[in-house]
């Protein structure tokens, strides 16, 4: 899953998780998340 999110300040975050496991996510910024994406 791959959503986004706002940060206690208002800054856009990039939630990963991993919907098999409900513990297993990462929240980033957002303009890092979009670098990761062109890793793959």
């Amino acid at each position: 899953m791959f959503a986004v999110d706002e940060d206690e300040k208002g800054d856009e975050l990039a939630v990963i998780a991993d919907v098999t496991r409900d513990e297993a996510w990462i929240s980033i910024p957002l303009s890092e998340s979009q670098t990761i994406s062109q890793w793959r």
